[in-house]
């Protein structure tokens, strides 16, 4: 059907696929479906809780224990969409549970558990949406936090419900790039000038896209919506591909390379910083998720502390994950 399609469109589309929702489907007859035909792949699982589960509301009740397995188990988009399901169908079994989540490191946990938890009623988790309202590093974070504050805090009810969303914004998410809630963009830093910690910086007019590892050379492309590659070249001269996707940029830590890595096209946007390790063929791992594909790379602290440009916002990391976003210098 799709032949020598990309592998983004080709998951783009049976993304549009998965929004058919069965009215009379039952909750976890749906989830096991998903589990079972998109196991494989964490968009497409996430996907199709979002697009199968999450849209039957209350009906899907019987997910709930599945949903909650998942949402312990699997990777941070499938942990979100499962998060996010639990509130929808109002599994109250999980409140704690997702009250818990609004502490993870990882931001896509967090934006979910801010909308669950004001749909689960949590008015006990109260003070950590607070602190997400006002210190959390992602602006829809701190927005969706306080909504849920505002709902959980009137008198009238307990619950987050469609009306508290603002205009245009789905009741179903997140999920970044398909269905949900989409990721906006930094006001323009028309001075090209940034600043962490008393150090400006601005973003490489060139990517760096070459570096020496493990006694060889790892060498990034980007082929646009055909998507690019990681290569490592041996000594020998051998080359193997470590990564599948478009590279914006590397820089080393240590005796490892961080990568910059992501694609952006039609509904799909997606970006992540790469943990290169050297051992006999590079092992690469994923240190840090991005709100979508990334501008560009480069070093606050050389071998210490780092930024990567997405959607605008200078994202400020080092290995232990992201600090938060450098002001532009005015």
């Amino acid at each position: 059907m799709f032949g020598r399609w990309p592998f983004a469109l080709i998951a783009l589309a049976l993304c549009g696929l998965s929004y058919s929702p069965d009215a009379s489907a039952q909750g976890a007859s749906a989830l096991s479906d998903c589990v079972a035909r998109r196991e494989q792949d964490s968009l497409l699982l996430a996907s199709c809780i979002t697009g199968r589960v999450s849209r039957l509301g209350h009906a899907a009740i019987d997910a709930g224990p599945g949903l909650l397995t998942l949402a312990r188990e699997q990777d941070g988009l499938v942990r979100a969409a499962a998060i996010s399901a639990l509130g929808r169908i109002g599994f109250a079994d999980a409140t704690q549970f997702v009250g818990e989540s609004l502490y993870s490191s990882d931001w896509r946990v967090v934006l979910a558990a801010t909308r669950s938890i004001g749909w689960l009623g949590g008015v006990g988790h109260v003070d950590r949406l607070r602190a997400l309202a006002r210190d959390h590093w992602l602006p829809e974070v701190r927005e969706h936090a306080q909504i849920s504050i505002d709902a959980l805090q009137t008198p009238r009810r307990r619950r987050l419900v469609e009306s508290d969303l603002p205009p245009g914004s789905t009741y179903l998410g997140p999920m970044i790039g398909a269905e949900g809630i989409s990721i906006g963009n930094a006001a323009n830093c028309s001075s090209g000038l940034w600043s962490w910690n008393g150090i400006s910086f601005r973003s490489p007019a060139t990517p760096r896209l070459s570096i020496a590892i493990a006694g060889g050379t790892l060498t990034g492309s980007d082929a646009g919506e055909w998507g690019g590659t990681l290569t490592w070249t041996a000594p020998s001269g051998g080359a193997v591909e470590v990564y599948d996707d478009n590279i914006h940029g590397m820089e080393p830590v240590g005796d490892s390379v961080l990568v910059a890595a992501g694609l952006a096209h039609l509904s799909l946007d997606n970006g992540a910083i790469l943990l290169v390790s050297p051992v006999a063929s590079p092992r690469v791992t994923t240190l840090v998720v991005l709100p979508g594909a990334p501008d560009s790379l480069a070093a606050v602290i050389p071998n210490q502390t780092f930024v990567a440009w997405s959607h605008g916002y200078a994202i400020v990391f080092d290995l232990s994950g992201i600090k938060g976003v450098a002001p532009c210098v005015c």
